[in-house]
């Protein structure tokens, strides 16, 4: 939010907000507005205007800590609209002085604050300690900062720092993405810096480049491993391809890992994934496992443990399918079962109605409009099985843009449990064009 309200800032800064009523052109440089521009502290030839730029180059022993003393003078037609009699704040943080002409309009001014002494963390801490979590990041002190965002010589404006951590253990660098000033009146001059997930454990010599200048300070930084944890679990699997892999952080070598599958007509199996990293486990499927529409949970150290997300839809997660281009029937669902809020989604039901249509998420090869869409149950007590023609128009709901078909149940369909397939085009038999079964046994009322 803070990064945010800077960019507004700096954008209203540089612009002229001049009267639309008034068509006088406002010369660049901002000397046609300052007649006079002084800094207590701060020898003249070290305060310039470039474009509408006011750039203070502070000396070493400048005496007033973060603030800059001004004392200003107009030229004439123009008013000056900031108060500064108390001085303006400038470390870390952006400012713009007002001034308003009835000749030429509102005009913005940004100042732009460079200390002489070099940057430097803030305080006698001389290691910061992180844990690697699902969103790590840390807040480190700074001083000499100057202002948030710099501006160069050529007008160029800097919003963000450049971070470099390099591996005591490895020499490894990594080049830090997200990096960043704030402040505030609790935290003033702080950098922000987002530790990635991929980041080892170890301690890291730290580079910092910002305005010009470049702090180097070694072992600044410590990371560390906490719990395990995974990312998610899902998605789907193609017979013949290359390993399901599992994503996550601080997978440590020195606990297991499983994965569970389950569906109404196979019992749970559990498979040992293979750790490849701190961030990787691999799955090897085993030959008895078939292709299927699965329900997947993850067990640390014989524990069943909760994924950090869950990819739509949750309740039937992992689909394992037997060929690349075969259609994929993930959720069945009712009309009536349309939610709204956040978003809007077909929650899952394994009850259908033959009141109302059957809503099905089938995910399959969009190159016809015409392609043939059907479903295929088959009673369970019967062994009969029925073909449902989809009404042939398909729905996106703004929910995880999911794709949906309906399928009116006939009245010779009897009540009963059912399994169901998808079938994507117009050769029933044809088993590249058929789905998996749903993992679930469906009951029609």
């Amino acid at each position: 939010m803070k990064n945010l309200i800077l960019l507004f800032i700096f954008l209203t800064l540089f612009s002229c907000k001049k009267d639309k009523s008034d068509p006088q052109p406002a010369i660049k440089d901002a000397s046609f507005a300052f007649q006079e521009f002084k800094v207590e502290g701060v020898d003249q030839e070290n305060i310039s205007f470039t474009d509408r730029i006011i750039f203070i180059r502070l000396p070493l022993d400048y005496a007033h800590g973060k603030i800059i003393l001004p004392s200003i003078k107009m030229n004439k037609g123009f008013n000056l609209e900031t108060d500064v009699s108390k001085g303006i704040r400038y470390e870390s943080t952006g400012f713009f002085l007002d001034v308003s002409s009835e000749k030429y309009g509102d005009q913005s001014f940004g100042i732009c604050v460079i200390p002489a002494v070099p940057l430097d963390v803030k305080g006698d801490t001389a290691q910061y300690e992180v844990t690697i979590t699902r969103d790590t990041h840390m807040q480190i002190p700074m001083e000499n900062i100057g202002s948030v965002p710099f501006v160069d010589q050529n007008g160029k404006l800097h919003y963000f720092p450049i971070v470099n951590m390099k591996s005591k253990r490895s020499g490894e660098m990594f080049e830090i993405i997200s990096a960043m000033f704030v402040s505030d009146d609790s935290a003033p001059g702080m950098i922000r810096i987002d530790i990635p997930k991929t980041t080892p454990a170890d301690v890291f010599d730290v580079t910092i480049r910002w305005a010009g200048k470049v702090l180097d300070r070694p072992g600044l930084i410590k990371v560390k491993h906490g719990k395990p944890e995974i990312d998610y679990v899902g998605g789907f699997f193609v017979a013949g391809s290359p390993l399901y892999t599992l994503s996550g952080f601080n997978l440590a070598p020195d606990h297991t890992y499983e994965l569970q599958l389950e569906n109404d007509f196979v019992s749970a199996v559990k498979i040992a994934l293979v750790r490849k990293d701190f961030n990787t486990l691999v799955l090897n499927m085993p030959d008895n496992i078939k292709p299927g529409n699965y329900r997947a949970k993850i067990f640390i150290d014989s524990k069943e443990y909760q994924p950090l997300s869950y990819p739509y839809p949750p309740y039937a997660n992992f689909n394992f399918m037997a060929a690349e281009k075969q259609p994929l029937l993930r959720i069945l669902s009712r009309p009536s079962l349309l939610k709204s809020g956040v978003c809007y989604f077909y929650e899952s039901t394994n009850i259908l109605l033959k009141s109302e249509n059957i809503v099905a998420d089938i995910v399959y090869g969009y190159g016809s409009e015409t392609t043939k869409v059907s479903l295929r149950i088959r009673n369970l007590e019967t062994g009969q099985e029925y073909i449902l023609p989809s009404t042939g128009s398909r729905e996106t709901v703004l929910c995880w843009g999911p794709t949906f078909s309906q399928f009116p149940i006939p009245a010779s369909v009897p009540q009963g449990r059912y399994e169901v397939y998808a079938i994507v085009g117009n050769d029933l038999k044809n088993p590249k064009q058929i789905s998996e079964k749903l993992g679930q046994i469906v009951t029609i009322q």
